[in-house]
């Protein structure tokens, strides 16, 4: 399973305060999803390097001093932001199969990647690439993402379906790397079809 680098310091990195959050209930609930929303409309229409702290409390009708509270930098909001929306467009399921659970997820990562939403937050992926900020949010996503296809990987594995020294992080590359290639590179049309193609050859022996 991944583990994020070290940032050699005492301070949590963002992928560590990320990996237990929890969501709070009550008001805090509603001022919580307001932050997030008003943060993915903003990262949508600005981008990452102009995305202020300050303009996502206007939006959301909060304070600064709140989102500070639950989100130490921009980078851990955004990183919270982005797994939020995945969680809500892209499942992450338990089917008995393994090939089923792939062929459950990848799918609605086809569809959300060519949604308005989700095309503009992968071309926000690659326009801040340079940004050491925008970096370590896009490595506690990844990372986070890495182990919750790692627990699809162990199940299989215990159902004799993968061998037990499959790399869950390098699988998981394989089988989505052609659809960012497309999105991102070639701009090649993205076509649900593709999930039957790529789990099929990754998983011929």
């Amino acid at each position: 399973m991944k583990s994020a680098p070290s940032e050699g310091s005492d301070e949590p990195t963002v992928y560590q305060s990320l990996l237990h959050r929890q969501r709070p209930g009550g008001r805090s609930a509603k001022v919580h999803a307001a932050v997030l929303q008003a943060t993915g409309e903003l990262l949508f229409e600005q981008g990452y390097a102009q995305l202020r702290i300050a303009d996502v409390a206007q939006r959301a009708g909060v304070h600064e001093t709140s989102i500070y509270r639950r989100w130490k930098t921009k980078a851990m909001l955004v990183a919270d932001t982005v797994l939020a929306l995945f969680d809500q467009h892209v499942p992450n399921p338990d089917t008995g199969s393994f090939r089923e659970d792939v062929l459950s997820f990848l799918p609605s990562l086809v569809r959300y990647l060519q949604s308005p939403e989700g095309e503009a937050l992968g071309r926000a992926c690659v326009d801040v690439s340079n940004l050491v900020e925008a970096a370590e949010a896009r490595q506690a996503v990844w990372g986070i993402w890495v182990d919750q296809f790692a627990v699809l990987v162990e199940r299989a594995i215990v159902r004799g379906e993968l061998p037990a020294t499959i790399n869950a992080q390098i699988f998981l590359e394989m089988l989505i790397g052609p659809f960012f290639l497309r999105l991102l590179v070639t701009g090649e049309p993205l076509h649900e079809a593709m999930a039957v193609q790529v789990i099929d050859l990754l998983l011929q022996h």
